[in-house]
């Protein structure tokens, strides 16, 4: 079903729908990720070995990424369903039992993997969709299915993000709502949102303990028939089994969730929104975020809320921004794929982009094991539309570093949280007010502690001003240029 009508027409919505794309993989491979992570040791190691000797019949930076436990890898990649239909079956089924239970989305390990293909298959579309036109072939997927795959993957505020991102550009091209379906589009990604939620309460509902009367009422009617007692307490013990694991499970989860949430700390998430979040972003991501942001103070856990999630999402937004912009070059007639042509650092920053990969992580290839610093990425790109010789050159580079310090700056700001207070409902958190100067004034009047908690993000301030200081240095040397 054709939803988004000539929306993939315009290279900016392409790129938002890429955007949400590599977000959904991200999880896939934070899904993958923590059910290797947390099977038994046997397990690991026999899929360990059975990796090591397909490994050398291989070649590519996701077999690279496996073989060396990366903290995260591009879960599109071809390769990875062959890794999830051949593995060793254990793995198999703790990968369909992590999927099910432990992130409730309602596909056994066939779907799972028919979910990546198709994801790819638009990934490739979209990437290639002027060639694709050009030659008259068929959307490989149809929107519908892909809003059914994001709806079941994404955080529920994304997808409210992806139908007013439909609508910002229907009206950017001028079009009328009604030249896309918009509706329908709400519609695949609500029924996506309840089946996730129908699952949750499935999974929810194995804690319960279930009595021997219980399980045989229960095959008879499934089954039509009565079980025996043997039947019966075979199934008990099966259950009583998923129950101490999912205890188990829940036991280290509450650990985690008190290592980013003491008692003092306001806003916080409560157990269950803080995990989803988690697992959206993935360990291994967290691990290179705090990494990146290093430490708030000397002896504090780092803020998940503050600093953790914010910096991901500005990470996503900046990439996105850069991809963007970089499309844009490349229905001008720039050749940002060709590292001969264009050079090897708008081709390599490009391929880390469109694979979900950090902007910020991207490798110098004449200094080994050396990122490229924002302002050497920014000064490489600047360069591409003077040396193609666009129209409105100056432009196209004010374009990119207008929007990029419009997105570094709203981050740059103090925060100040109402407490809550008594009779306040203790499930709703008030939003927060944003300070961009912090005036005696306004010093005076969030002075009670015991009213306003105030925010001031250093972790996330200072890699924000970092990345901002390149930005400006990179704008006087555009204008000097100019």
């Amino acid at each position: 079903m054709d939803i988004f009508g000539q929306l993939p027409s315009s290279p900016a919505f392409r790129s938002e729908l890429l955007h949400f794309i590599r977000l959904s993989a991200n999880y896939a491979a934070s899904i993958f990720i923590d059910c290797r992570e947390r099977a038994q040791s046997k397990h690991r190691k026999q899929f360990a070995e059975w990796l090591t000797q397909n490994s050398d019949e291989k070649d590519g930076q996701l077999w690279t990424a496996l073989v060396s436990k990366a903290r995260w890898f591009d879960a599109l990649k071809a390769d990875f369903s062959d890794v999830i239909r051949q593995m060793p079956v254990p793995m198999q089924t703790r990968l369909e039992r992590a999927v099910q239970h432990d992130h409730v989305i309602p596909w056994d390990l066939r779907r799972f993997e028919l979910a990546l293909i198709d994801l790819r298959e638009y990934r490739h579309w979209l990437e290639h969709y002027d060639e694709r036109q050009a030659r008259g072939a068929r959307k490989p997927v149809s929107d519908e299915r892909l809003l059914q795959l994001l709806g079941l993957t994404l955080l529920p505020h994304l997808n409210n993000h992806l139908l007013g991102r439909m609508r910002h550009y229907a009206r950017r091209k001028g079009l009328r709502l009604n030249a896309i379906d918009l509706a329908k589009a709400k519609t695949v990604l609500d029924c996506a949102s309840a089946d996730r939620r129908e699952a949750s309460r499935y999974i929810n509902g194995l804690k319960r303990r279930v009595d021997a009367d219980t399980i045989r009422r229960r095959i008879e009617q499934k089954y039509g028939n009565a079980p025996g007692d043997k039947a019966v307490h075979r199934i008990a013990k099966e259950e009583a089994k998923k129950r101490r694991d999912l205890e188990t499970r829940k036991a280290s989860l509450v650990e985690l969730h008190q290592r980013y949430f003491d008692q003092a700390t306001w806003p916080r998430y409560n157990l269950e929104n803080f995990l989803i979040r988690f697992a959206f972003i993935g360990r291994g991501r967290i691990m290179a975020l705090e990494s990146l942001l290093g430490s708030e103070t000397d002896d504090a856990r780092m803020d998940f809320i503050q600093a953790i999630e914010p910096a991901f999402d500005l990470s996503m937004d900046i990439a996105l921004i850069l991809h963007e912009w970089m499309s844009e070059l490349e229905q001008a007639g720039v050749p940002i794929r060709n590292k001969k042509k264009a050079g090897p650092l708008a081709a390599d920053l490009r391929n880390a982009i469109a694979h979900g990969g950090w902007f910020w992580d991207v490798r110098n290839r004449a200094v080994p094991d050396q990122r490229y610093t924002f302002a050497e990425l920014l000064g490489g790109l600047l360069d591409l539309p003077n040396r193609f010789n666009l129209p409105d050159a100056p432009a196209v580079r004010n374009a990119l570093l207008t929007r990029l310090e419009a997105c570094l700056r709203a981050q740059v700001v103090i925060k100040a949280y109402r407490l809550p207070q008594p009779g306040d409902d203790p499930n709703r958190n008030s939003p927060p007010l944003r300070i961009r100067r912090w005036t005696p004034e306004l010093r005076a009047q969030f002075a009670d502690r015991s009213i306003w908690r105030i925010e001031r993000r250093p972790a996330l301030k200072r890699l924000a001003a970092t990345w901002m200081r390149d930005l400006a240095a990179t704008r006087k040397l555009a204008q000097k240029a100019q």
